[in-house]
């Protein structure tokens, strides 16, 4: 008896059979045969697959868990729709620094431009006292 297939199995459809030979496309003689006995290795992985909530079996993910919408990690949980708002965020924080790095550029010539224009007001200003 495969003890971790038959939890794996009850965690993703409870008891309902049924439905459990429906989605993995076999009778419910095989269900029942597969959680009295030996399941095959296929079904065995898929419904840990299933049970785990669709996460790999390695770490860093060897204790998460996906219930709903939730994400059950060792350091405590969040709704999924968090995983999107960070990616719009990673997203806006990439848009905003090549903004910025246009700006710094952008202010460095304008500095150039502004020492110009300081120099030349200079040499005006030298031009006007000699007039005088």
């Amino acid at each position: 008896m495969d003890y971790d297939f038959r939890v794996d199995l009850v965690t993703v459809y409870g008891f309902d059979f049924a439905r459990a030979a429906e989605d993995l496309g076999v009778s419910l003689r095989t269900i029942n045969r597969w959680y009295d006995g030996s399941p095959s290795p296929i079904a065995k992985r898929l419904v840990a697959i299933m049970a785990r909530g669709y996460l790999p079996d390695y770490p860093p993910f060897d204790y998460w868990r996906i219930v709903g919408t939730e994400i059950y990690t060792p350091w405590g949980n969040f709704p999924a729709a968090e995983v999107e708002y960070l990616r719009r965020y990673q997203w806006n924080a990439k848009e905003l620094a090549a903004r910025f790095r246009v700006r710094e550029q952008r202010l460095g010539e304008l500095m150039n431009r502004l020492d110009a224009i300081l120099e030349q007001s200079d040499e005006m200003r030298t031009i006007i006292k000699r007039m005088y």
